[in-house]
This record gives C-alpha cells, structure tokens and sequence, in this order.
C-alpha cells in the first residue's frame, strides 16, 4: 500500500517538474548557491526512486526467499510420497510371491479331514399351505412361528420336519392344534369365516 502511494507521489513530482517553467540560460541575477525548488524536487524525486529501488529489490528477495522455502518443502513431500510408492511396490511383489506359493502349495499337498463324512441323511420335510379366506388380516401360529395374512393372500411356511405339528390361527380356532405332515407332503390350512 505504501509503495503504491510512493509511486503516486512520484508520478505527481514528475507532473510538476514538467509544469514548471523553464529557467533561461542567460539568467545570472540568481544565487546558484541557495538550491532552486525545481532542484529541491529533482533530489527528492531522485530520493524516491532510489527508496522505490530498495523496496523492489526486498520484495524480489523475500519472493526468491518464499519460492525456495516452497520448492524445498515440495522436494521433501515428494521424496516421502517416492518412498511410500516404493514401499507398497515391495509390499505388492511380497503378496504376489506369496499368492504363488500358496496356489503351487495347493496343488500338490493333499487335505485330510479331521472329521468322518456324516453318514446321517437331511430329514424328510414337508410343507404347509396357508389361505386367508377370511375378511380381515389373520395370524396363524405354526410351530413358534408367525405368519401374518392379509384377505386372499396364499404362503407356503418354511419347511417342517415330518411328523407332527401345531398350529393356530390367532383369535379363531384353539390353540396348539395338533397335525401329522409326511416327506414332500404339502399340508394345506383354509381359513375361512
């Protein structure tokens, strides 16, 4: 901001020692010992411009000072960002290493079980059919579980060991109805008003 204004007042001082009147040569009645105010202005404007000088020159210099103090911390940022690179190029070339020794280690060791193959067959199971005839939403209990209705909907339950099962449907029939269901047999449950 200062240097803006020096700058102003410079360019005034010039402005004004080129509207001042020439002095002729052939004046003698003057004192040249005693400086002239034309003088008196060609020194200050001197004066400023050597001070206008100086402060370039510092600015230059902090300038040269903050691009060196910038390239030195980049340097360093890319050397340590150089070695990170490195270092999981080394990581990647160990796990590469190790994934080809596991696939060679695969292939020819041979896996023993711990445990004897079951010889115990999946249960037989069967399913139920629900069918809300109803007019409303119903809930029908099969076996602890839970199944919600809405009018006309039709589900199969989960599957169920064969044998024998409850069932109930909440707010209509008992509770814990008892029914036999056999291998791959579909049971089906109509509930209707």
């Amino acid at each position: 901001m200062t240097r803006n204004w020096k700058l102003i007042r410079l360019h005034a001082l010039l402005a004004a020692l080129l509207a001042a009147t020439p002095t002729l040569a052939d004046d003698t009645s003057k004192n040249t010992d005693k400086p002239d105010p034309v003088q008196k202005q060609l020194n200050e404007l001197k004066e400023m411009v050597a001070e206008a000088k100086r402060q370039l020159q510092d600015d230059i210099k902090d300038l040269r000072n903050k691009v060196d103090h910038n390239r030195t911390d980049f340097n360093t940022y890319a050397q340590g960002s150089l070695r990170d690179i490195e270092g999981l190029k080394e990581e990647v070339a160990r796990l590469k290493t190790d994934i080809e020794a596991l696939r060679k280690n695969s292939n020819t060791v041979n896996r023993q079980s711990g445990y004897a193959p079951s010889t115990t067959t999946a249960p037989a199971t069967g399913r139920v059919e629900l069918y809300n005839a109803w007019p409303g939403e119903v809930s029908v209990v099969d076996n602890s579980r839970t199944y919600r209705l809405l009018p006309g909907e039709r589900r199969l339950t989960d599957p169920l060991p064969t044998g024998t099962f409850t069932y109930e449907v909440l707010g209509v029939t008992e509770p814990n109805r008892v029914r036999t269901l056999t291998a791959n047999q579909v049971y089906w449950i109509h509930i209707h008003p």
